[in-house]
């Protein structure tokens, strides 16, 4: 990793759009690999991460760009900005990844380029405000264009952002529950999963459960929900259950709970590199 890094300067990544055009059907095929799987493995195996964004560079850079190569660059955004905290240049490769897709337009593409920018890049320097309206249209151009993946993604960070902004708990509960079933009838299992707890807190602190101190009701119930996210290795869902588990137990005074769930959390928090889940 750290030899992948020193070979690839920012001034070089950021001046990515001068390289030829790639024309090889083979490493095409192996960059729609590469993105495809590129989800799942942030969510269950974040070490294999950088190693696919650093194979996918050194294509790039031997073959040249493509209408793929800007989902690579928001992916790299999160070595940038949650590895190398190298916020400015994490930010300014957000508009390099628009440079570059504007030079080579896939509409298909677009929704997970939105997506990827905002949850890695774009909130370090632009309002949360600004980056939830962001995630609500990256999940429309995600809807127009059959992204169901990205769609899930980006509205499952709409909803978390729209959380952590402060929208009214009772206006917000409706849209849980409308985007809640969308997701799962688009079958996105990891996006449910990770909306699922959120929710959860949310009607804890509407008054839908007995015990609000307890992210346990109807929606999420870690007896039953934790066993199967780790059967399915999904350590994004559990940490994000952990740290909502964090916050309700700062909230409710259960500082000592909280504690041990904050270390769960933080031993998960490779999952959440350069989200905004960190500095919550």
């Amino acid at each position: 990793l750290v030899k992948s890094i020193l070979k690839y300067s920012d001034k070089k990544i950021m001046n990515m759009d001068k390289l030829p055009k790639l024309t090889d059907n083979n490493n095409y095929a192996a960059f729609d690999l590469m993105l495809t799987i590129g989800g799942s493995a942030y969510l269950t195996m974040p070490d294999l991460n950088p190693l696919m964004i650093f194979k996918g560079l050194d294509i790039t850079f031997k073959k040249g760009i493509s209408d793929l190569t800007a989902p690579l660059l928001g992916g790299y955004i999160i070595i940038l900005c949650g590895i190398l905290n190298k916020i400015d240049v994490g930010y300014r490769m957000c508009q390099a990844c628009l440079e570059i897709y504007h030079k080579y337009p896939n509409p298909r593409q677009y929704g997970s380029i939105l997506t990827l920018m905002n949850l890695f890049g774009i909130h370090w320097k632009e309002s949360l405000h600004t980056n939830t309206k962001n995630f609500l249209e990256a999940y429309k151009v995600c809807i127009e264009n059959g992204d169901l993946t990205y769609a899930g993604f980006s509205i499952n960070n709409y909803l978390r952002n729209s959380f952590y902004s402060g929208k009214e708990l009772s206006s917000l509960n409706k849209e849980f529950a409308l985007y809640f079933s969308k997701v799962k009838s688009m079958r996105q299992e990891s996006a449910y999963s990770l909306i699922s707890s959120l929710y959860q807190m949310n009607e804890n602190l509407i008054g839908k459960v007995s015990d609000p101190s307890i992210l346990s009701g109807e929606i999420f119930n870690p007896e039953i929900d934790l066993p199967k996210l780790k059967a399915q290795q999904d350590n994004a869902s559990i940490g994000f259950s952990y740290l909502m588990e964090v916050i309700l137990s700062f909230l409710f005074e259960k500082y000592e709970y909280g504690l041990t769930r904050a270390v769960e959390f933080k031993r998960l928090i490779d999952n959440d590199l350069s989200t905004i889940n960190v500095p919550i």
